[in-house]
Protein backbone atom coordinates (compact mmCIF):
# COMPACT_ATOMS: atom_id res chain seq x y z
CA UNK A 1 0.00 0.00 0.00
CA UNK A 2 2.83 2.37 0.93
CA UNK A 3 4.55 1.72 -2.40
CA UNK A 4 1.29 2.37 -4.29
CA UNK A 5 0.88 5.71 -2.51
CA UNK A 6 4.50 6.59 -3.30
CA UNK A 7 3.97 5.81 -6.99
CA UNK A 8 0.92 8.08 -7.11
CA UNK A 9 2.83 10.87 -5.38
CA UNK A 10 5.71 10.49 -7.80
CA UNK A 11 3.45 10.74 -10.82
CA UNK A 12 1.92 13.91 -9.44
CA UNK A 13 5.20 15.50 -8.35
CA UNK A 14 6.99 14.72 -11.58
CA UNK A 15 4.46 16.84 -13.45
CA UNK A 16 5.87 19.82 -11.57
CA UNK A 17 9.24 19.15 -13.24
CA UNK A 18 11.72 20.63 -10.79
CA UNK A 19 14.67 20.02 -13.13
CA UNK A 20 16.86 22.66 -11.51
CA UNK A 21 19.83 21.82 -13.72
CA UNK A 22 18.07 20.68 -16.88
CA UNK A 23 19.97 21.37 -20.06
CA UNK A 24 23.36 21.60 -18.35
CA UNK A 25 25.86 18.84 -19.05
CA UNK A 26 27.37 16.81 -16.27
CA UNK A 27 29.84 13.99 -16.25
CA UNK A 28 31.03 11.11 -14.14
CA UNK A 29 34.56 11.93 -13.12
CA UNK A 30 37.27 9.30 -13.07
CA UNK A 31 36.46 6.54 -10.63
CA UNK A 32 38.27 6.99 -7.35
CA UNK A 33 38.02 10.77 -7.31
CA UNK A 34 35.85 12.69 -4.86
CA UNK A 35 34.16 14.77 -7.54
CA UNK A 36 32.18 11.98 -9.17
CA UNK A 37 29.02 14.11 -9.33
CA UNK A 38 30.25 17.12 -11.24
CA UNK A 39 28.30 19.46 -13.49
CA UNK A 40 29.43 22.20 -15.83
CA UNK A 41 32.77 23.01 -17.44
CA UNK A 42 35.39 20.70 -15.96
CA UNK A 43 38.04 23.33 -16.75
CA UNK A 44 36.16 26.15 -15.02
CA UNK A 45 38.28 28.45 -12.86
CA UNK A 46 35.99 28.16 -9.84
CA UNK A 47 34.58 25.04 -8.22
CA UNK A 48 31.59 25.07 -5.89
CA UNK A 49 31.29 22.07 -3.60
CA UNK A 50 27.94 21.50 -1.93
CA UNK A 51 27.55 19.13 1.02
CA UNK A 52 23.88 18.38 1.50
CA UNK A 53 21.24 15.93 2.69
CA UNK A 54 18.14 14.95 0.73
CA UNK A 55 16.07 15.09 3.92
CA UNK A 56 17.29 18.56 4.91
CA UNK A 57 14.59 21.24 4.63
CA UNK A 58 17.15 24.01 4.18
CA UNK A 59 18.86 22.04 1.41
CA UNK A 60 15.54 21.62 -0.36
CA UNK A 61 14.80 25.34 -0.07
CA UNK A 62 18.19 26.17 -1.56
CA UNK A 63 17.57 23.64 -4.33
CA UNK A 64 14.35 25.36 -5.34
CA UNK A 65 15.36 29.00 -5.00
CA UNK A 66 19.04 29.96 -5.09
CA UNK A 67 20.65 27.05 -6.94
CA UNK A 68 18.76 27.56 -10.24
CA UNK A 69 20.07 31.13 -10.43
CA UNK A 70 23.65 29.98 -9.78
CA UNK A 71 23.28 27.32 -12.45
CA UNK A 72 21.88 29.80 -14.95
CA UNK A 73 24.27 32.68 -14.28
CA UNK A 74 27.54 30.89 -13.59
CA UNK A 75 27.51 27.17 -14.40
CA UNK A 76 25.81 27.30 -17.79
CA UNK A 77 28.21 30.06 -18.85
CA UNK A 78 31.21 27.85 -18.09
CA UNK A 79 32.60 30.09 -15.37
CA UNK A 80 31.89 27.65 -12.54
CA UNK A 81 31.76 23.90 -12.11
CA UNK A 82 29.45 22.49 -9.46
CA UNK A 83 30.16 19.42 -7.35
CA UNK A 84 27.41 17.56 -5.49
CA UNK A 85 28.32 15.68 -2.30
CA UNK A 86 25.25 14.09 -0.69
CA UNK A 87 26.14 12.81 2.76
CA UNK A 88 23.07 10.62 3.39
CA UNK A 89 24.38 7.02 3.49
CA UNK A 90 21.42 5.43 1.68
CA UNK A 91 20.38 8.28 -0.60
CA UNK A 92 23.93 9.21 -1.53
CA UNK A 93 24.63 5.62 -2.58
CA UNK A 94 21.41 5.56 -4.62
CA UNK A 95 22.25 8.85 -6.37
CA UNK A 96 25.66 7.51 -7.39
CA UNK A 97 24.08 4.33 -8.72
CA UNK A 98 21.66 6.45 -10.73
CA UNK A 99 24.65 8.33 -12.09
CA UNK A 100 26.00 5.08 -13.53
CA UNK A 101 23.00 5.04 -15.85
CA UNK A 102 23.21 8.74 -16.71
CA UNK A 103 20.19 9.50 -14.53
CA UNK A 104 21.73 11.40 -11.64
CA UNK A 105 19.96 14.70 -12.27
CA UNK A 106 16.54 13.08 -12.65
CA UNK A 107 17.03 10.91 -9.58
CA UNK A 108 18.47 13.82 -7.62
CA UNK A 109 15.35 15.89 -8.28
CA UNK A 110 13.08 12.96 -7.44
CA UNK A 111 14.89 12.27 -4.18
CA UNK A 112 14.48 15.86 -3.06
CA UNK A 113 10.78 15.77 -3.80
CA UNK A 114 10.15 12.41 -2.16
CA UNK A 115 12.86 11.66 0.44
CA UNK A 116 10.56 12.23 3.40
CA UNK A 117 8.06 9.72 1.95
CA UNK A 118 10.60 6.90 1.58
CA UNK A 119 10.23 4.39 4.39
CA UNK A 120 12.25 1.43 3.14
CA UNK A 121 15.04 0.68 0.69
CA UNK A 122 12.60 -0.96 -1.71
CA UNK A 123 10.99 2.45 -2.25
CA UNK A 124 14.19 3.57 -3.96
CA UNK A 125 13.36 1.11 -6.74
CA UNK A 126 10.13 2.98 -7.40
CA UNK A 127 12.04 6.20 -7.95
CA UNK A 128 14.52 4.38 -10.20
CA UNK A 129 11.72 3.00 -12.34
CA UNK A 130 9.97 6.34 -12.45
CA UNK A 131 12.97 8.11 -13.99
CA UNK A 132 13.51 5.38 -16.57
CA UNK A 133 16.37 3.40 -15.09
CA UNK A 134 17.13 -0.28 -15.48
CA UNK A 135 15.86 -1.22 -12.02
CA UNK A 136 17.78 -4.51 -11.81
CA UNK A 137 21.09 -2.83 -12.56
CA UNK A 138 20.27 -0.03 -10.15
CA UNK A 139 19.44 -2.48 -7.36
CA UNK A 140 22.54 -4.57 -8.02
CA UNK A 141 24.66 -1.43 -7.67
CA UNK A 142 22.84 -0.19 -4.58
CA UNK A 143 22.81 -3.56 -2.80
CA UNK A 144 26.53 -4.03 -3.34
CA UNK A 145 27.35 -0.95 -1.24
CA UNK A 146 30.05 -0.02 -3.75
CA UNK A 147 29.73 3.71 -3.03
CA UNK A 148 29.36 3.49 0.73
CA UNK A 149 33.00 4.39 1.37
CA UNK A 150 32.85 7.37 -0.98
CA UNK A 151 29.74 8.82 0.70
CA UNK A 152 31.23 8.24 4.14
CA UNK A 153 34.34 10.05 2.92
CA UNK A 154 32.24 13.05 1.91
CA UNK A 155 30.78 13.18 5.41
CA UNK A 156 34.26 13.02 6.92
CA UNK A 157 35.42 15.77 4.56
CA UNK A 158 32.52 17.93 5.72
CA UNK A 159 33.55 17.46 9.35
CA UNK A 160 37.14 18.30 8.44
CA UNK A 161 36.07 21.43 6.58
CA UNK A 162 34.07 22.60 9.59
CA UNK A 163 37.30 22.43 11.56
CA UNK A 164 39.51 23.85 8.81
CA UNK A 165 37.33 26.91 8.28
CA UNK A 166 36.51 27.32 11.98
CA UNK A 167 32.75 26.96 11.51
CA UNK A 168 31.01 27.42 14.85
CA UNK A 169 28.93 24.57 16.25
CA UNK A 170 25.79 26.65 15.74
CA UNK A 171 26.52 26.90 12.00
CA UNK A 172 27.58 23.31 11.45
CA UNK A 173 25.01 21.55 9.33
CA UNK A 174 23.75 21.22 5.79
CA UNK A 175 23.88 22.68 3.30
CA UNK A 176 27.51 23.73 3.49
CA UNK A 177 29.47 25.11 0.56
CA UNK A 178 32.98 25.81 -0.57
CA UNK A 179 32.99 28.48 -3.27
CA UNK A 180 36.59 28.17 -4.35
CA UNK A 181 38.33 28.83 -1.04
CA UNK A 182 35.37 30.68 0.47
CA UNK A 183 33.17 28.73 2.93
CA UNK A 184 29.44 29.45 3.10
CA UNK A 185 27.37 27.87 5.86
CA UNK A 186 23.64 27.46 5.35
CA UNK A 187 21.15 28.20 2.59
CA UNK A 188 22.24 31.79 2.09
CA UNK A 189 20.76 34.23 -0.42
CA UNK A 190 21.81 34.44 -4.05
CA UNK A 191 23.62 37.72 -3.38
CA UNK A 192 25.91 36.01 -0.85
CA UNK A 193 26.89 33.40 -3.42
CA UNK A 194 27.28 35.83 -6.33
CA UNK A 195 29.51 38.07 -4.22
CA UNK A 196 31.70 35.09 -3.25
CA UNK A 197 31.85 33.77 -6.83
CA UNK A 198 32.69 37.16 -8.33
CA UNK A 199 35.41 37.67 -5.74
CA UNK A 200 36.94 34.27 -6.51
CA UNK A 201 36.75 34.89 -10.26
CA UNK A 202 38.76 38.10 -9.86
Amino acid sequence: MAILILVILLLVYDKWGAGIVSGIKYKLADEGTKDQLQIGNSDAKIKIVEYYSYTCEYCRDFENTTKPRIMNDYVSSGAVKYVFRPIDPEFGDAALCANEQGKFLEYHDSLFRNATSIQQAEDLKVLASNVGMDVEKFWECYSSGKYQQLVEGWYNDLMSDFTKYRISSEEQGTPFFLVGSTPIAGAQSYSVFSEAIDKELK
